[in-house]
């Protein structure tokens, strides 16, 4: 929960949530009006709109920042820019319970060229980090197919690797995120 308290006097904000890292009020050009750091401890990729983004601070941790205007009326009067920790997310692509010595699970936004962008750590990748890209056109890829919003089983896919994959996709449409999991085709017992 997070409080923002006005007054003739003073504006404050207070957060009271563990989860949130900071927030800001920010103009309609992104410029900050108000934070409670003189400097916002994570950049600010702003859009003049209600967003849910992804981003990594310098030391390659995923945070997310949500963004969401206040109003009087009909009229804009800032947006608030709130960023959050991402622990429960990279949990859940990093927990492989279940899925064997070569099963993973797989979280991208589609990015602005329309490939596909991680936004949570790879298995077998040591470079595993934001920027780990698979281009749009790889349509044999399941991250692809998800974020086509194609919600398919693959019994014979490649994965990032080009390792042959059973697979299985979804899309997230509230977040714009793909969810693929997939297990090498090798390791499974049961043969298609």
């Amino acid at each position: 929960m997070c409080v923002i308290e006005f007054s003739r006097d003073r504006i404050g904000l207070t957060i009271c949530d563990a989860n949130f890292e900071a927030i800001s009020i920010v103009q309609s050009d992104g410029t900050i009006v108000l934070s409670e750091y003189k400097e916002h401890p994570l950049p600010i990729n702003f859009k003049p709109q209600t967003t849910f983004q992804f981003i990594y601070d310098e030391q390659g941790t995923l945070h997310l920042q949500l963004t969401g205007p206040f109003t009087l009326g009909n009229e804009t009067l800032g947006y608030a820019v709130a960023h959050m920790k991402a622990h429960h997310i990279t949990k859940i692509a990093t927990d492989y319970t279940g899925l064997g010595e070569s099963g993973e699970t797989l979280l991208a936004k589609e990015a602005g060229d329309g490939n596909a962008i991680f936004i949570a750590p790879l298995r077998f990748s040591e470079a595993a980090r934001w920027g780990n890209t698979v281009p749009k056109d790889q349509l044999n890829v399941p991250i692809t197919q998800a974020l086509q919003q194609n919600e398919e089983v693959f019994t014979d896919a490649q994965d990032y690797r080009g390792v042959s994959v059973f697979a299985a996709t979804a899309y997230l449409p509230e977040v714009g995120v793909g969810i693929a999991v997939l297990e090498k085709l090798k390791d499974l017992d049961y043969k298609f």
